[in-house]
């Protein structure tokens, strides 16, 4: 984790610290905004009669794919260590 950050000066960590906070924050307003909406659909489902084919599964699916992108977003490493470099370094050297 600390070849992350090696090369990079206070400012910009900060910067890259604050675009992954907000980013996590983002995501966690997401998830709430996904599970509270598509409970009221469930609910809505639910009221008009269980009979019927479950529709709400098309909200649930689609919304639930951009979902996780959001979350691939907010929790990747944003950087890659010198360990990673090397090690792609040692495999592309290998194949060659």
């Amino acid at each position: 984790m600390k070849d992350d950050v090696a090369g990079l000066d206070d400012a910009e960590l900060r910067k890259q610290a604050i675009y992954k906070l907000r980013a996590k924050r983002g995501f966690l307003t997401h998830l709430l905004t996904y599970v509270l909406i598509n409970g009221f659909l469930t609910l809505i489902w639910a009221i008009t009669g269980t009979g019927h084919f479950y529709w709400p599964i098309f909200f649930i699916g689609f919304w639930g794919v951009f979902l996780l992108l959001n979350a691939w977003t907010a929790f990747r490493r944003a950087t890659f260590s010198e360990a990673d470099i090397q090690k792609q370094m040692g495999k592309m050297r290998a194949s060659s």
